[in-house]
């Protein structure tokens, strides 16, 4: 029956390596010199190396293996650790041999190359334990047959008569013998440190790989962290542009405000200075175009910056209004225009021919004083056949009503106001300048021709009455005095001082 030694699952120590290979040959030199002492006992010899007593009773177990292992190759039983006699066996294998036997070497083929990473790794630590076991146990044997060579050697001059009994084997025999076991433990040694020394590079292998292994992870989380950077770098490379976006926005959205409200405030000071313009008799036209010029240039930046069809806020909706400011004020200064050009004192013109006659003491004996000028708004319209006074119409508050064949003026829905001419007079010391009265009364209809809104609903007749004298007083009229209508009277005219008939004065 074939015997298979167990070489044990872990490796042993250097340390009980060494301390039993020392046993080994005490016992070695007790069987071979008797007269050196008894060989030493293993129990004794684990509790004085008590910290080595696991693996030295491994070491030993191993060693009976091997030894029952060399008996069977020589075709001998096991024997004691006591020197007896032999019988000479058949020549053994050599010692290579059995360790390529015990070691079961195979050639590599390609069929063992292996299917994972585990399993080179696997393989690799068994041929490298195989291989170890086989150096071992070369050492062990040829140290073992080199002991056996010499009992049987002993044995055969023994039996021959050529060997002299034990007593007679001289010390440097021994000598010789216990260096060769000295010489074949120290080839044991060598190869034990060659092993342990390819087993550090193993080691070393192993840990580079482990290293490099690591690395290669490192490197793998390395990229992938890259990569979540680049991603997170992208995600707030795109937050930020959209702040930036969203703050753009918020700044043209706040830059559009700031020009509306300055727009709104342009608006407001524009129908402040709207309502300075009045009267119109006051002023020239230039400032009248002066104006407008302001008002169309902010009603075309509004259209630029919001269109045509967005609603303007507050004071610029009411400036821009299709009705507001900019076309009374167009209208104003049409018919300032056009006043002007019936004003000039021009052969033929109606002003000539009432300047004419108004400042002839001879036509006129009741007009004394300076002569009259053209009054702004004012076109001589005749002599009334009533009253004899000369009748003038006032181009603000509608067109010229038109003259029946009696000379007397026919009303009609649209017509200016008409103002007679009233002379001026001495009265108790003191001298009244001459002035226009509206032989008719203001309507609704007027405010609206003037002014081109109608005329502000009133919630009392005290609100009324401030909103018509505040029209008079734009137009450049004046409420009726009571020494005014007193002086009216005479003439026929029906005028009261807190009725709706403006006066106007005479300008210089």
């Amino acid at each position: 029956m074939d015997f298979e030694p167990n070489y044990g699952s872990s490796e042993y120590s250097p340390k009980a390596e060494e301390l039993f290979a020392g046993f080994l040959l005490d016992v070695e030199r007790a069987q071979l010199d008797p007269e050196s002492g008894a060989a030493p006992d293993f129990e004794q010899f684990c509790v004085e190396h008590d910290a080595y007593a696991d693996e030295l009773y491994g070491l030993h177990a191993d060693w009976d293996n091997v030894r029952g292992l060399v008996a069977q190759m020589n075709g001998l039983r096991p024997r004691a650790l006591a020197p007896a006699p032999v019988e000479v066996a058949a020549p053994t294998p050599s010692a290579l041999e059995l360790a390529e036997r015990e070691a079961k070497i195979e050639p590599f083929s390609a069929d063992d190359v292996p299917d994972s990473r585990e399993e080179v790794h696997v393989s690799s630590l068994q041929r490298w334990k195989n291989l170890s076991t086989a150096m071992v146990t070369l050492a062990i044997l040829a140290s073992l047959w080199a002991a056996n060579q010499f009992r049987n050697s002993r044995v055969l001059a023994m039996e021959k008569g050529e060997l002299m009994s034990e007593q007679q084997v001289t010390r440097e025999e021994l000598v010789l013998a216990h260096s060769t076991g000295e010489a074949l433990a120290a080839e044991g040694k060598q190869l034990a440190d060659k092993l342990r020394n390819s087993e550090a590079a193993k080691g070393e292998l192993e840990s580079t790989q482990v290293v490099l292994t690591r690395d290669l992870d490192e490197a793998r989380a390395g990229h992938e962290k890259l990569q979540l950077t680049q991603k997170q770098l992208e995600a707030n490379l795109r937050a930020e542009q959209e702040k930036r976006e969203e703050a753009a926005a918020q700044a043209q959205a706040a830059k559009d405000l700031a020009a509306r409200l300055a727009m709104s405030v342009e608006a407001a000071d524009l129908l402040n200075d709207e309502s300075s313009l009045w009267p119109t008799h006051s002023i020239k036209s230039g400032a009248l175009e002066h104006w407008l010029d302001q008002a169309e240039a902010l009603k075309a930046q509004w259209t630029s910056s919001a269109g045509s069809s967005a609603e303007a806020p507050g004071a610029l909706a009411k400036l821009l209004s299709q009705s507001g400011p900019i076309a009374r004020t167009r209208a104003r200064l049409a018919r300032l225009n056009e006043w002007n050009a019936e004003a000039r004192a021009e052969a033929g013109s109606p002003w000539s021919e009432a300047l004419a006659q108004i400042n002839d003491p001879s036509e006129t004996p009741e007009f004394a004083g300076p002569d009259l000028v053209p009054q702004f708004g004012l076109v001589p319209i005749g002599r009334s056949s009533k009253t004899g006074l000369w009748r003038f119409a006032d181009l603000q508050t509608g067109a010229l009503p038109e003259i029946d064949e009696a000379g007397e003026v026919q009303a009609a829905e649209g017509s200016a106001l008409v103002f007679l001419l009233i002379p001026g007079v001495e009265l108790e010391g003191q001298s009244v300048a001459p002035f226009f009265v509206c032989e008719t009364p203001w309507t609704p209809q007027h405010h609206l021709q003037a002014f081109g809104i109608p005329e502000p609903a009133a919630d009392s007749a005290l609100q009324a009455r401030i909103a018509y004298e505040k029209a008079l007083v734009q137009l450049g009229y004046e409420p009726l005095s009571s020494l005014q209508a007193m002086l009216a009277k005479p003439y026929g005219l029906q005028v009261t001082s807190w009725g709706r008939f403006p006066a106007r004065a005479v300008e210089p």
